[in-house]
C-alpha cells in the first residue's frame, strides 16, 4: 500500500477521482505478463517456461483469470479498471496544510487521514497546521512554500551527507529492477543485496531523518544541486488531476515504489508547465490517495 499526492483543479473533487478507482470494473481487457511472472507459473507447475500454451492453461487456476496466447505474449482477462490510481482518498490526510497562503488570504483544511496519519508522520505532539489543502492558485504564497522547502532540503542534506560519509559507492536499485524484470532474481533477493551494501545500509540507519521511501540514488552529487531542485519542486505533487487527465510522476505501486518513475527535475518542469497555465482563480485541492 502507498500514499501519494494528487493536486487536483477545480470543483466536484469526487466526481473527477471516480473514473480513477480501483474498484470500478470494465469491460474484460488484455493484461499480459511479464518475463518473471511466466517463470512463476513454469516453476510452480514445473512446465517449459517457453511452452507458451502450457502456461494459459494454468492462468485460471494460477490467478482466476481466463487465459490465452497471441502475437503479443501470454495474457490474462481482467475486468479491473485499467485507469485504476486509488483505493480510498482523503482530502489533505498525510500532506495536511500543504499550501501555504498569502498574507491575509485562506483556504480549506482537509482531514489527517485515516487512521490519523498526520500525527503518525509528525508525532502526538503535532500542531495544527498553517497551511490549507483547498485554495485558489493566485492565493498560494509560491516564495514562502520554495524558501521553506529550501530550509527543509539543507537540513535533510546535512543528515544525508553524515550518514553515507565514508561509504563506498553502490549500485543502485535500478540496476536490481531490471535483473527482476529479467528474471535473473526474485525480488526478495534483489532487496537483500541492495540493503546489504554498506552506503545503503548506513542511509537506512538514518531513514528517520531522510525519508521513509528515499533511497542513496535520490540524492544528487553536491548540496547546492540537491537545494535547487527541492526548491523547484516545494509545490510539486506526485500526481495532478486536471481537467479529467491524469498527469503522473510515475506509475505508483505498494510500499512506495513507483514504475516508469520520471526524474524528479523532469516531473517538476512538467508540473510548472501545469501550473503556469492555470488562471489565478483555479480552485487546487491537494489530496491524499491510496492505492
Amino acid at each position: 500500500m502507498s500514499h501519494f499526492a494528487c493536486l487536483v483543479t477545480g470543483p466536484n473533487i469526487e466526481a473527477q477521482l471516480a473514473p480513477f478507482d480501483e474498484a470500478l470494473e470494465t469491460e474484460p481487457s488484455k493484461v499480459y505478463l511479464n518475463t518473471t511472472e511466466l517463470a512463476d507459473i513454469a516453476a510452480h507447475y514445473r512446465l517449459d517456461p517457453n511452452d507458451r500454451r502450457a502456461i494459459v492453461a494454468h492462468m485460471e487456476d494460477w490467478n482466476g483469470r481466463e487465459g490465452g496466447v497471441d502475437r503479443r505474449g501470454v495474457y490474462g482477462l481482467s475486468t479491473s479498471n485499467p485507469d485504476a490510481k486509488w483505493d480510498w482518498w482523503e482530502v489533505g490526510g498525510r500532506f495536511r496544510g500543504f499550501f501555504t497562503p498569502k498574507p491575509g488570504k485562506g483556504g480549506v483544511l482537509g482531514g489527517t487521514g485515516t487512521p490519523d496519519a498526520f500525527v503518525r508522520r509528525h508525532g502526538d505532539a503535532a500542531p495544527e497546521p498553517t497551511g490549507v489543502d483547498e485554495i485558489l492558485k493566485g492565493d498560494v504564497d509560491i516564495a514562502a512554500m520554495e524558501a521553506a522547502s529550501e530550509a527543509e532540503a539543507r537540513r535533510t542534506w546535512a543528515a544525508y551527507a553524515t550518514a553515507i560519509a565514508g561509504t563506498p559507492e553502490h549500485v543502485p536499485w535500478r540496476h536490481f529492477a531490471q535483473r527482476i524484470d529479467a528474471g535473473e532474481i526474485s525480488t526478495e533477493d534483489a532487496r537483500s543485496h541492495y540493503n546489504e551494501q554498506p552506503r545503503v545500509a548506513a542511509f537506512n540507519a538514518r531513514r528517520s531523518a531522510l525519508g521513509i521511501w528515499t533511497k542513496p540514488e535520490d540524492f544528487p552529487g553536491s548540496e547546492a544541486a540537491y537545494v535547487r531542485r527541492e526548491r523547484d519542486r516545494a509545490l510539486c505533487p506526485f500526481a495532478v488531476l486536471h481537467d479529467g487527465v491524469w498527469h503522473e510522476k510515475g506509475s505508483m505501486g505498494w510500499f512506495g515504489f513507483a514504475a516508469d518513475e520520471k526524474a524528479t527535475d523532469v516531473w517538476a518542469r512538467e508540473f510548472r508547465r501545469l501550473w503556469d497555465s492555470w488562471s489565478d482563480g483555479t480552485r487546487l485541492a491537494i489530496v491524499d490517495c491510496h492505492i
